[in-house]
């Protein structure tokens, strides 16, 4: 389809995208057979079926010349004014059809007439040949409800307007003005003071201009829509929160994305998810608060694509949280760049780490991850500089999977297995670490608290070198006697100071290394 300018209606029109010729206007296109008195000049366009002296003529332009009729066949985009029906038509090669249409109901295949159909949508029929009106079904439409905050620009177009003090009511108000059907409230430009909780309804979507220019002020409250389920959060700046429970709070069954969202200044959670057995998707937010992602027995989350920044005032933070009490969540594509604990996991259930960066351009470095629980996969992600802790720390933790991983100048060791068992750290590139103070870190440390090891743990095919500095003081190490069979092969290691691979179990072996000794 396109815009083409109609010389009758001096206007443009929307009509099929094919070349158009446009010849004189006809009177009418309905005439079957001639007229009895004709006046020179006249023109029609022959409908069907034809007859008389027009037999056989069907969709032809006949033209009195005076003494006889004139017929023109039309070729695909022939188009003419028709002068009783005041409407412009173009030949597809079949048939003569209407274009340049201002109004739905000129539309061959609509209903004829708007009477009686007042609050009711346009569908397609059951027969698929045409349109018609149809009762909404409740619940199937969806409103939008506008509120403007008491700085944004333009407030004329909003159905709500706050006045910067307890915003939440105008807010709630405009979920609550969405029935059970839901549907999308949003938050012009400008800053919400919150007297009190935003408590978003189900099947809803609350959604700002964009993460810079739609700010939610939290002071004491949250945004927490309670077991409510189904809803966005999308475009906001959510900060300055002081509770508890998180700037937003997730919980019941889930089911609800937060997309697109900036955090900051708030004094504890970002994001607190809390007993969700839905799923909750988190993606393409920018973190910078004491801790970013709180998770609390939480089934199926996703984490993808989000931005951990520095904690804005400096000093520790963790970036994300899996409680003990057991969640599972998948997290991919994001960037750490935070300090301290990057990824802290207590949980007993699965948890996946993968495609990730940690990386921080200044001398402070970034996080690391903390795996205290089990089943746990890190893999192909890329650690850089990472600061105050081992870049992957198994911390009592078994059946963990750490492989395809790249490690460049970590301050501490690239991979430490405190208490660890049944683990895999197999493929792994590991340069330049030991950062902090040459001959005083391995590269991969197996170790203990003298009562539990590390043992079962299979270490294969990772390669080990540095150049810099400061280097490792071993490639591979067990720490104690206690720490044993631990299967240790096909690893490249060179550079360490005080020895390549040092195991001390008895019953670890070694083998197919490079170097097979020292």
């Amino acid at each position: 389809m396109a815009w083409k300018f109609n010389p009758f209606t001096k206007k443009f029109d929307f009509f099929e995208d094919v070349p158009v010729d446009w010849v004189d206007s006809v009177l009418d296109k309905n005439l079957t057979s001639p007229p009895s008195n004709p006046n020179i000049g006249d023109r029609h366009i022959i409908g069907s079926p034809a007859t008389g002296g027009w037999a056989g003529k069907e969709n032809q332009i006949a033209e009195w010349k005076g003494g006889s009729w004139e017929f023109t066949i039309p070729t695909k985009g022939c188009a003419t004014y028709v002068e009783n029906e005041n409407k412009s038509y173009v030949f597809n090669g079949t048939s003569w059809v209407k274009f340049g249409l201002s109004k739905f109901i000129e539309l061959d295949d609509a209903p004829s007439s708007y009477t009686g159909q007042a609050s009711k949508a346009v569908q397609v029929k059951s027969t698929e040949d045409g349109l018609e009106f149809q009762t909404i079904i409740s619940g199937k439409r969806t409103a939008t409800k506008i509120v403007a905050a008491n700085d944004s620009l333009d407030k004329s177009r909003a159905d709500y307007v706050c006045d910067g003090v307890n915003d939440e009511v105008e807010i709630n108000q405009a979920f609550s003005d969405l029935g059970t059907t839901g549907g999308t409230v949003k938050l012009l430009e400008g800053t919400y003071n919150l007297g009190g909780n935003i408590v978003p309804s189900s099947g809803s979507i609350l959604s700002g201009v964009s993460r810079d220019k739609t700010i939610i002020n939290c002071g004491a409250y949250r945004i927490d829509a309670g077991l409510n389920t189904g809803i966005l959060y999308e475009n906001l700046a959510i900060q300055n929160s002081t509770n508890n429970s998180g700037a937003l709070n997730i919980q019941g069954n889930g089911n609800q994305i937060v997309r697109n969202c900036s955090f900051s200044g708030n004094s504890s959670n970002d994001i607190q998810v809390n007993n969700s057995n839905g799923t909750v998707l988190i993606e393409g937010c920018t973190f910078a608060s004491e801790i970013g992602i709180y998770f609390s027995n939480c089934w199926g989350a996703e984490v993808i694509g989000n931005h951990f920044l520095r904690k804005v005032g400096g000093g520790s933070k963790i970036s994300f949280n899996v409680n003990a009490s057991g969640s599972q969540v998948t997290i991919i594509g994001n960037h750490f760049e935070s300090q301290g604990v990057a990824i802290n996991h207590l949980a007993s259930l699965p948890l996946i780490i993968s495609g990730n960066i940690f990386f921080s351009s200044d001398t402070a470095g970034c996080g690391s991850i903390n795996v205290m629980g089990k089943y746990t996969v890190i893999t192909n992600n890329i650690f850089e500089k990472t600061y105050g802790n081992p870049a992957v720390l198994i911390d009592g933790g078994s059946y963990c999977n750490i492989s395809n991983n790249i490690f460049k100048e970590c301050k501490q060791e690239a991979i430490k297995l405190n208490k660890a068992s049944h683990c895999i750290v197999a493929n792994n590139d590991i340069y330049a670490n030991g950062q902090e103070a040459n001959n005083t870190y391995a590269a991969i440390l197996l170790t203990d608290n003298g009562t539990t090891f590390s043992t079962y743990n299979i270490v294969n095919s990772n390669r080990i070198r540095s150049n810099t500095t400061n280097k490792p003081s071993y490639g591979i190490r067990e720490n104690a006697t206690g720490d044993d069979y631990n299967l240790v092969y096909g690893n490249i290691v060179t550079d360490c100071v005080t020895a390549q691979i040092s195991l001390q179990g008895a019953n670890s072996v070694r083998a197919n290394n490079i170097p097979a000794t020292g």
